[in-house]
């Protein structure tokens, strides 16, 4: 059984006109924010549907619907399963992609993954994700697919513990190893350390949206177009970066 696995609807419509036949399975997660850690499934499932009702109002009965069952088919899926995992290079795309990586690790089956990145992006753009594919270049990335092997499984797998844990100084060794598979793993892993205080300085993304509101950019309008071109690795939506542009917001309220 082949799946092609997207992450989020937005590539849904024009990987459909590749006419790649195969079953189409959609990631609708945003594993970069809230609590990831659990013991186990069932429990992570509850978490992650407690926290995304908390914060951006997502019913816990559209998350059961509309996410678990894409997890729930890799979990399921028919033993030598080939999984192609259409992921970009950011920090949003990749900790996705750990998750599911570490999900097919669990599987006992002997299945064959595939790594399909936004592959025909220039080096100056590869923040840009599929956004603007066409069908040429989609089948051009399918084309240059990455084949892993079980190490390169295990290794995504051990990404993501380390991320799920906060396991910092794990995450950082990690970086340090060579890939073919995660070939910005260390400059994706640096701008997730960076997110969190270090010296009591503020973390990066906030001292980078103070810097552009400071600038004469204080509406969240103006600001986000501009952060998201300063700060691509993070691959942030414009809820991510609204609830951190809020919380810097009051910060500086509360200083007047």
């Amino acid at each position: 059984m082949k799946y092609h696995i997207l992450n989020g609807d937005a590539l849904y419509a024009g990987f459909l006109a590749t006419n790649l036949s195969t079953e189409i399975l959609i990631m609708r997660e945003c594993l970069i924010v809230g609590d990831v850690h659990a013991n186990d499934l069932g429990s992570f499932y509850q978490s992650r549907a407690s926290y995304l009702h908390r914060h951006y109002q997502v019913s816990p009965d559209s998350y059961f619907r509309d996410v678990v069952p894409a997890f729930d088919s890799i979990v399921n899926a028919p033993g030598n399963s080939h999984f192609y995992l259409w992921f970009g290079y950011e920090l949003f795309c990749q900790v996705n992609l750990w998750f599911l990586l570490w999900l097919i690790h669990q599987r006992s089956e002997a299945d064959q993954v595939y790594l399909v990145y936004p592959s025909y992006l220039s080096q100056e753009i590869r923040w840009e994700d599929f956004g603007n594919a066409t069908t040429e270049n989609l089948l051009y990335c399918q084309e240059h697919k990455i084949t892993m092997d079980k190490s390169d499984l295990a290794f995504g797998a051990e990404l993501w513990n380390a991320y799920s844990r906060s396991d910092f100084s794990e995450l950082k060794r990690l970086s340090s190893v060579p890939s073919t598979c995660f070939p910005y793993l260390a400059e994706v892993v640096q701008a997730h350390l960076d997110r969190y205080s270090q010296d009591g300085d503020l973390p990066k993304p906030e001292q980078t949206i103070l810097e552009i509101m400071t600038s004469g950019s204080p509406d969240f309008e103006t600001l986000f177009p501009i952060f998201s071109s300063k700060m691509g690795v993070y691959g942030f939506g414009d809820s991510q970066v609204r609830e951190i542009y809020e919380r810097v917001r009051m910060k500086e309220k509360t200083k007047r």
